[in-house]
């Protein structure tokens, strides 16, 4: 569920730019965003704090429970695999948040939001922030969908 709102979000801030002609195929392109798009900045930032597992996000806890469940398994080196790919991965995620609040825009180009398109990216990015704050609901859910399964 976190990785799935995680990547709904991120997806959407880029469905929001190439309706409205903005390119998003270039971390160029992310430059400025914060100025120009503020609410989709800061949409893209909570899903890109959650891919890299960043908390208090949801993907925060999708990270600590899959490498935990590695490491009570037995297969140790797999979570420090893990942990190291997602370190090097954080890095190019954090990269996009910096281009977008931290460089100047490149062009002058302000996207119209369509009503539809801001529901979703807030939805997903709101339910980043609770499930990363509150997971017990989630992880209750995930829990009893297994114990359900092994019947």
């Amino acid at each position: 569920m976190a990785y799935s709102l995680t990547n709904l979000g991120a997806f959407a801030v880029l469905i929001a730019l190439e309706q409205r002609g903005e390119a998003a195929w270039s971390m160029d392109d992310f430059a400025g965003l914060w100025y120009r798009r503020p609410f989709l900045a800061v949409a893209m930032a909570l899903c890109m704090f959650s891919l890299a597992g960043v908390p208090p996000t949801a993907g925060f806890w999708g990270k600590f429970y899959v490498f935990a469940a590695a490491w009570e398994a037995g297969l140790q080196w797999l979570a420090i695999v893990g942990v190291i790919t997602s370190a090097i991965a954080a890095f190019f995620y954090l990269r996009i948040i910096v281009q977008m609040f931290m460089r100047d825009p490149v062009r002058e180009v302000t996207p119209a939001l369509e009503r539809t398109v801001a529901i979703g990216v807030g939805l997903a990015a709101l339910g980043v922030i609770v499930f990363g704050i509150i997971p017990t609901p989630v992880i209750d859910l995930v829990q009893s969908s297994v114990l359900a399964l092994g019947r």
